[in-house]
């Protein structure tokens, strides 16, 4: 009986080994999908980040711009009256002559 005994602890603790482990495997699936999702979002809040930064610059660029533009237009029609010398332009009035960037 003893010898029985024992092999029905035996076989018991194997069971509850072979569980043991298959809870084992199953929590470090799980753990490399946490890892890999983890993982996945960071890339893609990084990328984000990069896309915001690339839009702050381009709209800081694009605001520089509008004020060059800006000076600019302006500057051209408080300009003197004057005169472009290309034939294009030639033959239109003041108004257009301040507008146009040739003359200047």
């Amino acid at each position: 009986m003893t010898h029985a005994s024992l092999e029905r602890k035996l076989l018991s603790a194997q069971a509850a080994k072979t569980e043991l482990e298959n809870k084992l495997r199953q929590k470090e699936v799980y753990i490399e999908q946490l890892e890999g999702d983890r993982r996945f979002l960071a890339e893609r809040e990084q990328a984000e980040r990069e896309e915001k930064e690339k839009e702050r610059k381009a709209n800081t660029e694009d605001k520089v711009g509008v004020r060059w533009a800006m000076r600019v237009h302006v500057s051209v029609y408080l300009a003197p009256p004057h005169l472009c010398v290309l034939d294009k332009c030639r033959g239109r009035s003041e108004v257009f002559a301040r507008r146009c960037f040739h003359a200047q």
